[in-house]
Order: structure tokens, then C-alpha cells, then sequence
């Protein structure tokens, strides 16, 4: 439980420093990330949209006060499985190689309301048996992300009967970077911990996801740290 609160909290952490006030601070954070038109993947495009360039920047000059929205928006945020960024032995080590299409290991469904100043989230289990978008049959909700982030969507809208309006996907170094640019979080360990066991039948024991953390009490993790702590299969205390 502890690990999957700290896996949401990469993604609350920003819903909480925009409650608080901190939207030049948030804004400054996720600038550089990239956009793409979310209207261009529900529509299934023959090609991926392309990226947008870092939010904030467009081709058109911003207006000098732009309007905050004043109705409630929902964002789909994901958490993929993808090891695109795999490229070093150790990474390999880590992570291994899956040439599979991605997953969504984690999908939420966050509501913000502007004028209430509330936000509320919700967690869709990843084996949650439901109708999948232009399928026959009913199958787990991960599967829905197979062919992209447009099956997934249109499979929360027609199941729960929400439309979504932002689509957030992070995969694990993403997650890192979330958690290393809101300086750490802090967790408490009573004891030692490692991840460690078998990678497969038959192999050795070792540190799968090089979870090894040797600090007691109150424990600042960075993001290497704190994606360890969440990807640990085999978590022993010592």
C-alpha cells in the first residue's frame, strides 16, 4: 500500500502545490514538457501528433491575461510500462527489454474545479474487467492502451459515461523526473530495505529493481530511489 500511495503521490504533488497557490512554481516545472493535440489522437490520425513544443509556447503571441477556465476538466493521467528509454546494460539489469506494447500500469482519473478550488481523484484498478472501445467482449482496462492512449480514453468515456479534456502519460522517467524536480519525497522505514529475489526460474538471487535503501526513520528519496521503492516485486526488510 505504502509504495502504490507513493506512485499517486508523483502526480498529486502537483494537484497540491496548485491548490496552494504555487501555479508559477508548477508552471516553471512542466513548461518543457511536450504537448500533443488531444482532438488529433481521438481522431486516429494515420500519424502520431506531432509534438507541440514546450507548454506555454505557441506560434500565435498569448494573450496578455488569459482566462482561467471556470468549469470542471478532467485529466486522464497514466503511468506506462514503456522501455523506450532503455539503452545502457544497467538499464537493462533494471528494467529488462520488452518489445511488447506498452502498458498503463497506472490510470487515474483526476477532477478539477476551478471555482470550487477542489480536486478530487480516482483509481482505476489496471485488471478492472470492462467493455473495450471498438472490441467484442469485455477484457482488462489495461489492455485498452495497446494501440495508444486513444483506446483507453475512449474506453473510460463509454464505460463511466465521462468525457476527458487533458491526458497526462508518464512513464518511468518521467516518474523519476516528477519526483527529483518537487525535490524528493520523504518516506519512513523502520528498517533496511532491498529488492531482492529471482528475476526468473532458475537464476540467482540479486537486486532486481535496485531498490537498497540502508537509512532508518524518516528517509528522503530522490527519483531513482523512489521508483525502486515502487517497481520492488521481491521487498525484503532487513
Amino acid at each position: 500500500m505504502q509504495r502504490a500511495l507513493i506512485a499517486l503521490n508523483g502526480f498529486l504533488v502537483i494537484f497540491a502545490l496548485a491548490a496552494a497557490g504555487w501555479g508559477g512554481y508548477v508552471y516553471d516545472r512542466v513548461r518543457d514538457i511536450d504537448s500533443v493535440d488531444l482532438d488529433e489522437v481521438l481522431r486516429g490520425s494515420d500519424e502520431a501528433p506531432p509534438a507541440q513544443g514546450p507548454v506555454g509556447e505557441t506560434s500565435a503571441p498569448a494573450p496578455e491575461e488569459p482566462q482561467p477556465p471556470s468549469a470542471p476538466l478532467n485529466f486522464l493521467l497514466v503511468g506506462s510500462d514503456s522501455r523506450a528509454f532503455v539503452d545502457s546494460e544497467e538499464d537493462v539489469d533494471s528494467f529488462g527489454v520488452d518489445e511488447s506494447p506498452a502498458r498503463a500500469d497506472t490510470i487515474l482519473l483526476a477532477r478539477v474545479d476551478p471555482v470550487a478550488k477542489t480536486a478530487s481523484l480516482v483509481s482505476f484498478p489496471r485488471d478492472l474487467y470492462v467493455d473495450i472501445a471498438g472490441e467484442e467482449g469485455r477484457n482488462r482496462i489495461n489492455t485498452a492502451f495497446a494501440e495508444g492512449p486513444a483506446g483507453l480514453i475512449q474506453t473510460i468515456s463509454e464505460n463511466f459515461d465521462v468525457s476527458i479534456d487533458h491526458y497526462v502519460q508518464v512513464d518511468f522517467e518521467g516518474f523519476k523526473e516528477l519526483i527529483d524536480a518537487v525535490g524528493g519525497i520523504e518516506l519512513w522505514l523502520s528498517y533496511p530495505v532491498r529488492d531482492w529475489g529471482r528475476p526468473a526460474p532458475g537464476e540467482p538471487n540479486r537486486n532486481i529493481s535496485g531498490l537498497d535503501i540502508s537509512e532508518t526513520t524518516c528517509v528522503q528519496l530522490d527519483g531513482t530511489q523512489a521508483l525502486s521503492y515502487v517497481r520492488s516485486r521481491h521487498f525484503e526488510q532487513l
